[in-house]
């Protein structure tokens, strides 16, 4: 009988007989056995098995939920799901359902080998679901309790980005809006009960912006767009609203300010060509910025309320 690991190499060759018929040989560390036969007359059949060293005697223990945690709200997209260690576990399967008898699941996996699993699917907002992970092995299974959470749903009124109420006055108002270093000239003002104005001189570096840093971050998850109050006067400049989440920027270019309200689907919203990709992660609103941008001249812009918008 010859012992070699899984590459073929042979790490033993020994003999062993038996006159019973069967025989019984230790081979700790082969990847396969061969067996070969070099008696006389024929070989009908040969079976090989293995001695399990830890064998499976019980079913295993039932696993709890731990998060989301039982009665959790207002969780966002799919989240992470996991539960404590099953002892003698060789696996475990997952069951997601709206109904809290887990029929018709919308999510199911199974053979998974740790405690912690985060589909790739993504779960409805405004649903309550149930969900149960059973654990399995070789002398049966053990289902643990089945557990719900909440779903957060989407808004339907907007929320405020910045309605410009909060600031005693101009001063106020400029330390929360700097302006770009590398650009021209821009002074923001305090218009009471209006809005922010922003007077601009346009030259050499072709564009000027202030910048606002939320902290902590807003958070304007399932909104659908951003709502502007704008006004411009003097030279025609083209009007960018920029815009930070999870250290990811957007940006969106007008041609020209409406003299009105104007609505930016956030889909509207692209990476900056000097910017890295990334996802948008609404609920991490970090920065909002507003530049003017075109040939030179003065101008002023006048920024009012802006809310993040529901869907239509």
């Amino acid at each position: 009988m010859r012992h070699e690991s899984g590459d073929g190499h042979v790490t033993a060759e020994t003999e062993h007989e038996s006159t019973g018929g069967q025989v019984t040989a230790e081979i700790k560390g082969a990847g396969h056995v061969r067996v070969v036969w070099s008696g006389g007359g024929g070989l009908t059949r040969a079976t090989l098995w293995s001695a399990d060293p830890a064998p499976v005697s019980a079913p295993p223990s039932a696993p709890a939920p731990l998060t989301p945690a039982p009665g959790a709200r207002d969780v966002l997209g799919t989240p992470a799901f996991t539960w404590s260690p099953s002892a003698g576990a060789g696996f475990y399967t997952l069951t997601v359902s709206e109904h809290a008898d887990l029929s018709d699941p919308v999510l199911t996996a199974t053979a998974l080998t740790g405690t912690e699993h985060r589909p790739p699917e993504q779960l409805e907002p405004g649903v309550t679901y149930s969900w149960r992970v059973t654990a399995v092995n070789a002398a049966g299974r053990a289902s643990g309790a089945v557990s719900s959470f909440a779903t957060r749903p989407l808004p339907t009124s907007p929320a405020v980005v910045d309605d410009f109420t909060g600031y005693a006055d101009s001063a106020q108002l400029a330390a929360a809006y700097p302006g770009n270093p590398g650009g021209d000239p821009i002074t923001p003002s305090l218009l009471p009960g209006q809005g922010m104005r922003l007077d601009y001189t346009l030259g050499g570096a072709g564009y000027a912006g202030v910048t606002r840093t939320f902290s902590p971050a807003l958070d304007v998850w399932g909104q659908h767009g951003l709502e502007l109050r704008l006004a411009q006067t003097g030279a025609p400049a083209k009007i960018t609203v920029q815009f930070v989440t999870g250290g990811v920027s957007f940006e969106h270019t007008l041609d020209a300010a409406p003299d009105g309200v104007v609505r930016v689907p956030f889909t509207a919203f692209g990476h900056p060509s000097w910017a890295g990709a990334g996802p948008l992660d609404l609920t991490r609103f970090e920065q909002l910025s507003f530049y003017a941008g075109g040939g030179p001249g003065t101008g002023t812009l006048t920024v009012g309320q802006v809310t993040a918008y529901p869907a239509p």
